[in-house]
């Protein structure tokens, strides 16, 4: 973006021309007004000639014909850096919209995270700290992280469930027959469906 970068430069060089600066910088004085106009000569120049913006006789300028220069540039690039991003965004838009299109026939996955608004969540394990024998080690080795993932994944949950033991204490109570259900209360329900239904 041409004129984003020259926007922020010509607003720099403003904020710098203000009274209290102009004063404060002493640039009503011949020498420091030159010298200010020839940090910032090649900027300008640019941007003059780019718009075809008279600046003959530039470094000989007073403070104030240098500001109102400066001005002028100013707002030339800021209407065609609002047209540039308008542009910008369109294409930005028509592409988005092709590529969409193109989602529904070839990637279906991509579309219906777009269309559902759905971030990708993905985990970047670069480095993992393991213990093993009270010992706390950083490992950074992509075959060890594997290894060590895999490992743990197979055993994080603890112990699998025995089916074979015995429930105890208030399990019992829990999992055991509630007496107020009625058991005749099911026998329509696991009865096949008639014809009159």
């Amino acid at each position: 973006m041409f004129y984003k970068r020259f926007l922020h430069k010509l607003s720099f060089i403003l904020t710098n021309l203000t009274e209290k600066k102009i004063i404060s910088l002493n640039l009503t004085n011949y020498r420091e007004c030159k010298k200010f106009i020839e940090k910032y000569y090649e900027i300008i120049s640019e941007i003059c000639f780019k718009f075809a913006i008279d600046i003959d006789g530039l470094l000989d300028k007073n403070i104030k014909e240098f500001k109102e220069i400066v001005k002028i540039a100013f707002k030339l690039v800021q209407v065609n850096f609002a047209e540039e991003s308008k542009i910008y965004k369109e294409e930005k838009m028509k592409f988005y919209i092709q590529r969409w299109c193109e989602d529904i026939q070839d990637n279906k996955k991509r579309f219906l995270d777009s269309t559902l608004n759905r971030k990708r969540r993905k985990i970047v394990l670069d480095k993992i700290v393991i213990e093993k024998n009270s010992v706390k080690q950083l490992i950074s080795d992509k075959e060890l992280i594997e290894n060590e993932l895999i490992e743990h994944f197979r055993s994080f949950a603890g112990k699998k469930l025995n089916s074979n033991e015995k429930l105890k204490g208030r399990w019992i109570r829990q999992y055991s027959p509630i007496q107020d259900i009625n058991e005749c209360w099911y026998n329509e329900v696991i009865q096949p469906i008639s014809e009159s239904e």
